[in-house]
């Protein structure tokens, strides 16, 4: 597989729109593949997504996989715009307010000492795993956005009702 392969499948994943994503949104899009190697049969993917959630900036991802899997790359990746898009954030005002309940829900979980449960502040390889701690998280979210900004916020399990998420 190339990286040319992966953007095909990608660009007819996004032709295609099966989730029925908002068109505009999705034709903002761009996929930037960085890395697409193979080591000891296993395949590096590493990717930059520009326009994702509204946002300006790219978001980079990485994951890895079996050289005997039958994972579709193109199919993931819009698989991951689908389950991860906030609508609510196409609004500007909004967005803002949901990066500031984020940046809330940290001070929170400092304040109470949480942080020894919640290991997204350090880099990937020093986390413990404490599955279900995202939960908790978006559950504070919500509840900042709803008390203190009037939003009714869905978290991303409540988006993606078939996604599990740990």
């Amino acid at each position: 597989m190339t990286k040319e392969d992966v953007i095909r499948e990608f660009n007819e994943c996004v032709k295609e729109n099966d989730c029925n994503l908002d068109r505009k949104y999705l034709d903002k899009i761009r996929l930037e593949i960085i890395d697409l190697s193979q080591i000891n049969g296993w395949c590096n993917f590493t990717y930059k997504l520009y326009g994702f959630n509204y946002d300006e900036d790219a978001i980079d991802r990485s994951i890895g996989f079996s050289v005997d899997s039958k994972l579709s790359l193109g199919e993931y990746v819009y698989g991951e715009i689908v389950s991860g898009t906030d609508f609510m954030r196409k609004d500007k005002r909004v967005r803002e307010l949901i990066d500031k309940s984020y940046e809330e829900t940290i001070d929170l979980i400092n304040r109470r000492n949480w942080y020894k449960f919640w290991n997204w502040f350090k880099p990937r390889e020093k986390r413990n795993v404490y599955f279900g701690s995202c939960h908790m998280f978006w559950y504070e979210q919500k509840r900042i956005l709803k008390e203190k900004y009037n939003i009714d916020w869905k978290t991303p399990s409540e988006r993606n009702p078939g996604v599990y998420f740990d």
